[in-house]
């Protein structure tokens, strides 16, 4: 609609030009202006849904993709921006067809920096509980705004990261920006092979996690076949405002198999201090 609306302003006639090209050049300016209108307003007012948690053993997840806004970027070290949003999608699941930005839109190809914006609203159950937002992976570098406020920064494009959301307002409502920097993509000239022809800003799923105070925050299994031995590195996070006794305890199964465990490992009783977490 701009560019209509910049082709119909040069084309317009002079004073000498007859009455009826006047009001046909005038017509069609006005209504090359009504679209843009339109259309921005649409870019500005993508919708805010109430995310649905899915539950499981005591947390939930809430998938955050869908329509999204983006705008391409020189930088993202400046001002947060607030209007010029292009509307996107994200998906839902974790895919290699759309990990790049410019895959969604021609013109977002050469763009070393992005902006993305997702409007939320967390239901009123889940707002006094522990939240945090789980990226699957951003390329190159993330910086995370939550309702203005920078909850966190993240390096690294193939690894999966989380970010403590901290409370939300009263009813939920809750605007999340993320800037991204692809340094890959400002490598010139461009090597072939190099991942920036295949990975910029956000492309793996984005989730809302909703979790109990205390909570298993990460498992990491090590297997020695010389010892014939399995060790399992459980990390407890206590966000409770009081320490926590928790008893960890792990079992293996085989893979693919619905059958009893094949090993059970002791429970450890770990003291866990409010506000951290333990290994």
């Amino acid at each position: 609609a701009r560019r209509q609306l910049g082709r119909m302003k040069k084309l317009a006639p002079s004073g000498h030009a007859s009455r009826a090209r006047m009001d046909t050049t005038q017509t069609a300016l006005e209504l090359a202006q009504l679209h843009l209108e339109q259309a921005k307003a649409e870019l500005e007012d993508i919708p805010a849904d109430r995310l649905e948690f899915v539950r499981s053993g005591g947390c939930g997840v809430a998938n955050l993709g869908g329509a999204w806004g983006f705008q391409p970027a020189t930088e993202i070290g400046g001002k947060v921006p607030r209007e010029g949003w292009q509307p996107m999608t994200i998906a839902k699941e974790d895919t290699w067809k759309r990990n790049h930005w410019g895959k969604h839109r021609q013109e977002w190809a050469k763009a070393t920096c992005g902006w993305y914006r997702r409007r939320f609203v967390v239901p009123e159950a889940a707002r006094g509980r522990h939240l945090r937002l789980r990226f699957g992976a951003v390329h190159t570098e993330a910086e995370v705004w939550l309702n203005g406020r920078k909850i966190g920064r993240h390096v690294g494009g193939l690894t999966p990261f989380e970010l403590p959301v901290g409370a939300v307002p009263g009813d939920g409502a809750c605007e999340l920006i993320v800037g991204c920097r692809s340094s890959l993509a400002k490598i010139e000239p461009q090597p072939l092979g190099a991942m920036h022809r295949f990975h910029a800003g956000i492309w793996q799923k984005v989730e809302l996690l909703d979790l109990p105070l205390v909570h298993v925050a990460d498992v990491f299994v090590m297997a020695s076949v010389q010892e014939r031995r399995l060790r399992v590195l459980v990390t407890v996070r206590n966000a409770s405002p009081a320490e926590a006794v928790v008893p960890v305890s792990a079992e293996v199964f085989v893979s693919g198999r619905k059958a009893a465990p094949v090993l059970r490992l002791s429970a450890v009783a770990v003291p866990v201090p409010a506000g951290q977490e333990r290994q």
